[in-house]
């Protein structure tokens, strides 16, 4: 065995006895009574606890935290009402808790008289004495009644807002019912109260700092205003209509230089018009100023009166007619005229046209004068710009703090305020207590109950399996680390003779009983467990099992041998050695894997080796998946470790080495005791079997007759009759021969 293999198995050496899940179970069943004696104590102290605890009622009223004002009573400052968030929510909450609600609901309700928040006038007891002294806690007879009050109720309020809401829950818990329901609304009443309350207070603070900030502020508006004007006045910075007087003059006077212009302009060119036609076409009839001129109306008006004779006489008259001539003449005088007549009109317009242009440098001049003036303005218009800035902010603030002083001295009053929260529900004195509730505490208590004797069962269970195993493994032998080593290694076991090559009676007589097994392998387990059951009372450890041949009733015998011992033992486990076969790992439902092969080549724990049978309390440790070299391992003494480490943790070691029929050869074990299955019925059996067992140090054997042709096993307990041929006799209790201490010292 290698160091780190031996090192494993020293490592998990307290596993042993693995528990399986339907073996706990099991073990808890047989701990009911304990399981009992815990519910019913729980059970008990609850009922104790509701027969003796003072009733207690409470009481809930809920508020709901919201902006109560309205459009019509909100200041001309507040477009919206603020909207609160769940920041908001929690410090209210915390408001609600305060220790000024807490002092006006004691004063409110003269809570400092009710007994209810009065301590006991008992005096401390040793424990609370000893606290006080250290300062861990304090007096309560140093406690004023308002302290006594408030220690009280603040012990049995709870504020707590509802989640996904803007509501709080205002609970209050005392014996009096309808004392409960008061406190809860005193509390819901105080807060709102003190929300307005606050408002109330702010506002009028601040009434009172705008009023003296106005009276300051209107000596401030007069100075300003008062300085500008006077600035103004210094200077010369004349206010016009719309803008400085200077500046009104001299947007005036650019305009009425650009009328001038504009006249000049026209009247001369109305004056080259008329020149131009009289020098062109001599006719002026389409000269607009010649025909708005009167006497040039009537000028013409005569002309196209003489045209008009002159046509009518030449139908009758010669052009030499002197009628004719005279007109003629008079037509002439009248052309010279109207020609004489448009001059002066020209010459008329020249004239204007001169007297705008006098006109317009005399504009010029003036408004170069006053450009001049404006630029030096210009300096001190900064300047007053800066003093009207100045009285225009002073008088933009006053008017402000005149509005605001306004607003507040409206809502000034508590009344006039809106509060930040309303009551939705009030408060109402409970009919059912809050606690003591019977019916959920008795529940409770039944399932807690119930779940701590599990618990218990539990803890016992494993203590008792695990715990106790674990330490009866580590007392065992243990294999050591330097196995291979020539000081530590084991003697070497004796060589032992074939049973076929004994020419005499070497070994003691074993005592051997025939027993009868009936048909069934219920029957044959039933007629051999009592003796088993009586060899272990006698001092047998262990006892090997077997059958005369392989078939399935005699594992199915060996299966029921196993679990009947189980039922009857504490600690019994059956360690199959069968080189050639597993048809027990399928009986017992261990599966396959690792096994005793492989826990002796130090591949293993025991905690991987060893399972339990799914219908009993019967520990298996399993052949493994190296059977063959089972009997190399055993000669080499390492079985011998393995069987003295498991005789200490269990009561009972069942050992299972396959056939046992006088021929097939056995591995190197040592055993109290054996019980063999015969199926074959021929004689001489008994033995032969004898003779290959007595080298193993049996003293004890047990044949179990079957029937030739077996039927099918039944489940349940075997008849009486064959339990009773298998109690008949006695054997003596297991003795060591010569040969029998060689191997054993050997083994050990």
């Amino acid at each position: 065995m290698t160091r780190d293999a031996t090192d494993g198995m020293e490592a998990d050496r307290p596993l042993v006895a693995a528990v399986d899940l339907f073996g706990l179970l099991q073990g808890m069943w047989r701990r009911k009574l304990l399981m009992l004696f815990v519910l019913s104590t729980v059970v008990g102290a609850t009922v104790a606890y509701i027969a003796t605890t003072t009733p207690k009622y409470k009481a809930e009223a809920e508020v709901l935290i919201e902006n109560t004002e309205s459009a019509f009573t909100r200041t001309s400052l507040e477009t919206q009402p603020r909207q609160l968030d769940e920041r908001d929510i929690a410090s209210q909450v915390q408001v609600m808790q305060s220790g000024e609600i807490a002092e006006r609901v004691v004063k409110a309700l003269d809570l400092t008289s009710k007994p209810e928040f009065q301590f006991s006038d008992e005096e401390p007891n040793v424990v609370e004495k000893w606290l006080i002294e250290k300062g861990l806690a304090a007096d309560p007879r140093t406690f004023t009644p308002l302290q006594q009050a408030l220690e009280i109720y603040y012990d049995d309020l709870q504020v707590y807002p509802i989640g996904g809401s803007k509501v709080v829950s205002i609970a209050f818990t005392t014996t009096n019912p309808q004392l409960a329901a008061d406190v809860a609304n005193a509390v819901a009443d105080q807060y709102v109260n003190s929300t307005r309350q606050t408002q109330s207070e702010t506002t009028s603070n601040a009434s009172e700092w705008l009023a003296q900030q106005i009276e300051q502020l209107r000596d401030k508006v007069v100075a300003s205003e008062r300085a500008v004007e006077e600035y103004r006045a210094q200077a010369g910075l004349l206010q016009g209509s719309q803008s400085m007087l200077s500046n009104e003059s001299l947007t005036e006077l650019n305009n009425q230089i650009i009328q001038a212009a504009a006249q000049k302009a026209e009247a001369r060119a109305r004056a080259d018009s008329i020149r131009t036609m009289l020098r062109d076409t001599g006719q002026i009839d389409s000269s607009v100023e010649v025909l708005n001129s009167p006497l040039m109306q009537r000028l013409i008006e005569r002309e196209v009166t003489l045209r008009g004779s002159r046509d009518d006489l030449l139908v009758t008259l010669l052009p030499t007619h002197p009628r004719i001539v005279a007109i003629n003449n008079e037509l002439a005088g009248l052309q010279r005229q109207i020609r004489q007549e448009a001059l002066k009109i020209a010459q008329s317009q020249e004239q204007q046209a001169e007297i705008a242009e006098a006109r317009e440098a005399a504009l010029t001049r003036t408004l170069n004068d006053m450009k001049a003036q404006a630029a030096d303005a210009k300096v001190d218009e900064v300047k007053l710009r800066a003093l009207e800035r100045e009285a225009a902010a002073n008088r933009n603030l006053l008017e402000t703090f005149l509005g605001r002083y306004s607003d507040a001295s409206a809502r000034e009053s508590t009344q006039a305020q809106p509060s930040l929260a309303r009551v939705i529900s009030p408060a109402t004195a409970p009919v059912a207590p809050a606690s003591p509730k019977p019916i959920p505490l008795l529940a409770l208590a039944a399932l807690g109950g119930t779940a701590l004797a599990f618990v218990i069962a539990f803890i016992a269970e494993i203590f008792s399996l695990d715990i106790q195993r674990a330490n009866a493994t580590s007392r065992a032998p243990r294999l050591s680390r330097d196995e291979e080593q020539p000081r530590r290694a084991p003697a070497p076991l004796p060589a032992l003779p074939s049973p076929t090559t004994l020419t005499g009676p070497v070994w003691p007589k074993i005592e051997t009983r025939e027993l009868s097994g009936g048909d069934t392998a219920d029957a044959a387990a039933g007629a051999i467990i009592p003796v088993i059951a009586e060899w272990h009372s006698n001092g047998v450890k262990r006892v090997l099992l077997g059958s005369d041949r392989s078939t399935a009733i005699a594992s199915e015998t060996i299966a029921e041998i196993g679990r009947g011992l189980s039922r009857r033992h504490e600690r019994v486990i059956l360690v199959d050695l069968d080189p050639a076969s597993g048809a027990l790992a399928g009986l017992l439902g261990t599966g396959t894997g690792s096994g005793l092969s492989e826990l002796m080549a130090g591949k293993a724990t025991f905690s991987d080796t060893i399972k339990s049978d799914l219908k009993s309390d019967l520990h298996v440790l399993r052949g493994g998946l190296d059977r063959g070299a089972l009997a190399n391992m055993s000669e080499a003494g390492r079985m011998g470790f393995v069987l003295n480490a498991l005789g200490q943790a269990y009561d009972l070691v069942l050992l299972v080495p396959g056939m046992i029929d006088g021929n097939t050869a056995l591995p190197t074990i040592t055993a109290g005791a054996a019980a063999v299955v015969a199926t074959s019925g021929q004689p001489g059996t008994a033995d032969a079997i004898a003779d290959q067992l007595a080298p193993l140090g049996v003293k004890h054997l047990a044949l179990v007759k079957m029937a030739a042709e077996p039927a099918q096993s039944a489940s349940g307990e075997a008849g009486n009759g064959a339990r009773d041929n298998g109690s008949g006799s006695s054997g003596a209790a297991e003795g060591d021969t010569s040969k029998d201490g060689a191997t054993n010292s050997a083994a050990a």
